[in-house]
């Protein structure tokens, strides 16, 4: 390891490491900066050229981010959204792949590792809270630091999917990683129980199945049935607690169910923006996470409060909003094509289902919500690079 990659990999350990937790954004933006200066002194053109496609796609909605200031609004708005959904992002990005390309298996699962660290002590942090448990000194420590309940309940989703890797038949796989994998589960599991986050154990539910799936694909028949009996019901009990969560207890299944669709208020927030949508479908009104509040601001019904009025509770729908069907349409194409660089093609032996994971858990998180603005999605784009040099690495050292 270079002293330049040296320096490279201790700024990506601390930014891993602080990303998760409030009133860090000066340490995050020094960190980028930094990170960013180290990358250009051994960046490599054949390196950058090779994801020129995936540049373009973050050049074009880029693009198209700011031309919506035009018919903001309030362009400010479009400003600083710009600022960290897209440079922040696009420079974590470059500098989870340029650190990570070409480098040893070794570095690569000490740098999981540490992600993985990072995710035991948020965890950590949201018992300590929740719980009572510390010093008055301590308690005032935690509150400073412990986002919000939205995205803390989407770090644990990008944590847990990340925790998968203890499971692979990668590098150094062995029973001792399966037991703490399994331990790391279970702590992550109640850290998110703790935040009462519905559509966090929804994720759960469908990171487990789609592991389940991909998994079963390569075993005997008699292992699929062993894994089906173990992991299936699994899955179930975290659909179940996320559906039940803040429900009537004494209610069965279906009457919970019923219970939380009925008085959900996404559905009345969905109707109302999908209605405000269709009204300038082409263009949108403007992008900005809270373009909402100051557009609408004499046309929102009675019982919406501060939090409905920021954003549309869904990803999707929140781009079509704020950026009309052109803009979707580019959202979708920059990340599917990530989604497609980071896992196909797909390997057994290597991160693509851990990648996989992080797509499904990360996106269905925000089905509810939408957090493709916070902390949580500059360490997306930060593990996209890294998962993308390590499937360009796998597929040069077979091409050998």
């Amino acid at each position: 390891m270079t002293k330049f990659n040296g320096f490279l990999f201790f700024i990506n350990v601390v930014l891993m490491l602080i990303l998760p937790y409030a009133n860090t954004n000066g340490i995050m933006v020094v960190g980028l900066g930094l990170g960013l200066g180290f990358t250009l002194c051994i960046l490599n053109k054949d390196e950058i050229f090779s994801i020129k496609i995936m540049m373009g796609l973050w050049a074009l909605y880029s693009l198209w981010y700011l031309l919506s200031s035009i018919w903001s609004i309030n362009p400010e708005i479009v400003y600083r959204g710009f600022r960290k959904e897209n440079i922040y992002s696009f420079v974590a990005m470059i500098l989870g792949y340029i650190s990570f390309s070409h480098c040893s298996e070794r570095i690569r699962d000490k740098f999981t590792l540490t992600v993985l660290f990072s995710g035991l002590m948020l965890a950590l942090l949201q018992w300590a809270d929740s719980l009572s448990i510390g010093s008055d000194s301590i308690e005032v420590i935690v509150e400073r630091l412990l986002p919000g309940v939205g995205d803390a309940s989407t770090f644990f989703v990008m944590f847990f999917s990340l925790s998968f890797y203890f499971f692979i038949s990668g590098y150094k796989c062995n029973k001792y990683r399966v037991i703490i994998g399994i331990l790391y589960q279970a702590i992550v599991f109640y850290a998110a129980y703790l935040t009462e986050n519905r559509m966090a154990f929804v994720s759960f539910a469908l990171i487990y199945t789609f592991f389940i799936i991909i998994v079963a694909l390569r075993l005997t028949l008699v292992k699929r049935l062993c894994l089906f009996t173990v992991l299936v019901p699994v899955a179930c009990s975290l659909f179940f607690m996320g559906i039940s969560l803040k429900a009537n207890q004494h209610q069965n299944f279906i009457q919970q169910l019923e219970t939380v669709s009925q008085n959900d208020e996404r559905i009345f927030i969905w109707n109302y923006y999908l209605d405000k949508a269709s009204d300038s479908p082409i263009l949108g009104y403007g992008a900005g996470y809270s373009m909402p509040r100051d557009t609408f601001k004499d046309d929102f019904p009675n019982g919406f409060y501060n939090l409905i009025k920021i954003h549309a509770h869904n990803v999707f729908l929140n781009k079509q909003l704020q950026m009309g069907v052109v803009g979707l349409a580019l959202f979708l194409f920059l990340y599917g094509y990530a989604f497609k660089s980071a896992v196909f093609p797909y390997r057994r032996d290597d991160l693509s289902l851990i990648a996989l994971l992080v797509f499904v858990g990360y996106f269905s998180k925000s089905l509810t919500d939408d957090f493709f603005i916070r902390n949580s999605l500059i360490m997306f784009w930060f593990l996209v690079g890294f998962f993308i040099a390590s499937k360009r690495d796998k597929i040069e050292s077979e091409s050998h």
